[in-house]
């Protein structure tokens, strides 16, 4: 895999769906890739450049970094929902995923798991 294609694989990881836009738009508009880069955070704007670099750097680099962007929008453009889930033990259970289902979903999310319970224990796969 060439560097050019892992970096952007990693800058699909790295920016959210917005962030790809607003860079985008950005350098569509004309900016320059630091000015550009200002609508992700701090913290993550200097890995963000780097992996902008890598994929293709000089004056017109941009050609290369907005179809990415554009990819990186659309393939994080995805409907998020929040879908609540009860769980329970298997004896008590009349309906409804039991309990030892609970670590495929988290091990299958996408994105964010937020638990709530009374009943974390050693024995939990939790």
């Amino acid at each position: 895999m060439s560097e050019a294609i892992a970096a952007a694989g990693r800058l699909g990881e790295l920016l959210t769906g917005t962030e790809a836009k607003g860079i985008a738009d950005r350098l569509a508009d004309g900016d320059t890739v630091t000015m550009a880069l200002k609508v992700v955070s701090a913290g993550r704007r200097a890995e963000a450049r780097r992996l902008l670099d890598a994929i293709a750097h000089g004056d017109d680099a941009f050609r290369h970094h907005i179809p990415v962007l554009r990819a990186v929008q659309g393939a994080r453009a995805l409907p998020t929902a929040l879908s609540p889930l009860w769980t329970m033990p298997g004896h008590l259970a009349q309906s409804g995923p039991l309990t030892t289902s609970v670590p495929k979903l988290v091990e299958g999310a996408r994105q964010a798991v937020t638990c709530s319970t009374f009943n974390f224990q050693r024995s939990s796969a939790l």
